[in-house]
């Protein structure tokens, strides 16, 4: 009997350090009456994007149906507002993989020109005019930014550009040798060789008009 209550009880500490390990720190200690919104990690994708379960499979119970979830297309979850009493209901589920606040977040660059140093370049004259820089990426759309001086659209700095993309068959190349299907390359062609000087960087910061250069605005 004495060894049944220490099995017993082992199980039981085991289950909620289990419960505890799927739920991010700052959920642990959530009033019960308190609604929180929550992003729920699952172990395989819902139904509806190839998975076993479809969403509903969460004990209902649990989820606030004022609120529909909403699945995320990038990994297998989603987000949903739930009561803190349910937070151990729902990480007792084998499915659910983790379970964290949907916390509020911004975009932020406050250490980019510190960590560039270039304000010593900029000062200083040095604008990589001549000089050419390669960028392997998305690709590099026609951006005001990247023109020359005299901001036509037939003067680009981007003298070259090659598509190593390998498409389906019947799938046809984009017909402009200037394109960026994701937005990537032409940010990061941006932060290199931005100059502003056309109006595409143009933006009121604090209440003042700013131009926004990049590192080497001169360069091609």
């Amino acid at each position: 009997m004495k060894l049944a209550l220490v099995l017993s009880i082992t199980a039981g500490i085991a289950t909620l350090f289990a419960q505890e390990g799927k739920l991010a720190p700052d959920l642990w200690h959530v009033d019960a009456d308190e609604s929180v919104d929550v992003i729920i990690q699952m172990e395989e994708p819902p139904a509806a994007a190839g998975g076993r379960r479809g969403m509903p499979f969460l004990v209902p119970r649990a989820l606030n149906t004022s609120q529909k979830p909403t699945r995320f297309a990038s990994f297998p979850g989603f987000t949903a507002r739930v009561k803190g009493s349910a937070l151990a209901e729902l990480a007792r589920d084998s499915q659910v993989k983790y379970i964290s606040p949907d916390r509020e977040v911004s975009a932020r660059t406050t250490a980019a020109i510190a960590a560039t140093n270039v304000t010593v370049t900029q000062a200083s004259g040095l604008t990589a005019k001549g000089v050419g820089i390669a960028v392997i990426d998305s690709g590099i759309a026609l951006h005001n930014d990247l023109l020359d001086k005299s901001c036509n659209v037939n003067q680009s700095r981007i003298r070259y550009s090659e598509d190593f993309v390998s498409r389906p068959a019947g799938q046809a190349a984009p017909t402009t040798p200037l394109f960026d299907t994701y937005g990537h390359g032409t940010h990061v062609a941006g932060i290199i060789a931005g100059d502003g000087n056309c109006g595409g960087s143009l933006a009121m910061q604090n209440g003042v008009q700013q131009r926004f250069l990049g590192v080497a605005p001169g360069a091609h």
